[in-house]
């Protein structure tokens, strides 16, 4: 008698076990390694924040010991993907919260520098919908109920002797007039070329 309520309590046990070890999917998860540890999360704009955060929340997102820097209204982040490559990405805040998040990374291969400026413009149309082209690069705008955002994307590696990505989350509501000439904001020094 006792053995067909074994049976169910071993089975109900399977599926949960089942349920569990089922792994969520993940935007990132259709992307490279490199991809996915510079970005680890699909929520917020990046890495789970969001422009219009406190710092405080901002913090919970990062681990304390990659902040290099901080300031009342600034953070600096600096840690590496691998022995070749490397990121920066500085959170600036005012009074209504996060308003600019800058990420620069450094890649020491050509190669790996295409793949990942291809990668993140391909991840960020399929988050967002179709880019606007700018000269070096591509910018998305987002609707956010707190803060509504302009991301940009841009190479920067002719500038330098490896890979560079700049890529720029900012407030789109102090975003300064376009230039119609190449869609980027004039005279705005967070992506001057």
């Amino acid at each position: 008698m006792r053995l067909p309520d074994f049976r169910i309590v071993v089975v109900a046990l399977f599926v949960v076990a089942s349920c569990n070890s089922e792994k969520k999917q993940t935007m990132l998860g259709n992307y490279s390694d490199l991809l996915a540890a510079l970005f680890q999360s699909d929520e917020g704009l990046f890495r789970g924040i969001e422009l219009g955060m406190t710092q405080a929340d901002v913090k919970t997102h990062l681990d304390p010991k990659k902040i290099t820097e901080e300031a009342a209204d600034y953070l600096l982040i600096e840690d590496s993907l691998s022995n070749n490559r490397h990121y920066t990405f500085d959170c600036t805040f005012d009074e209504k919260g996060l308003r600019e998040i800058r990420t620069d990374v450094f890649l020491y291969d050509q190669e790996n520098a295409d793949s990942l400026f291809a990668e993140v413009k391909n991840y960020f149309t399929k988050k967002y919908g179709a880019p606007a082209q700018a000269r070096d690069g591509f910018f998305w705008l987002v609707d956010h109920p707190k803060r509504p955002a302009k991301i940009a994307l841009v190479d920067e590696t002719d500038f330098y002797m490896y890979g560079k990505l700049s890529i720029t989350f900012f407030d789109r509501e102090i975003d300064p007039e376009l230039d119609p000439r190449d869609s980027f904001p004039v005279n705005d020094s967070t992506l001057a070329f």
